[in-house]
């Protein structure tokens, strides 16, 4: 996650940096694809699984 949002110095306020992380995280969870999920995001798997 640090890579992804960058040093904590480039935010000029920590509700900058607040919004960061939690797009970083709903980023994360909903849109990410991983291959070893068959091409699907978290949620998706999750989804097609129950």
């Amino acid at each position: 996650m640090k890579v992804e949002i960058g040093p904590l110095n480039n935010y000029s306020s920590s509700k900058e940096l607040i919004d960061a992380i939690n797009n970083w995280i709903l980023y994360y969870n909903n849109t990410r694809i991983q291959a070893k999920l068959n091409g699907h995001s978290p949620v998706e798997y999750r989804q097609m699984a129950a």
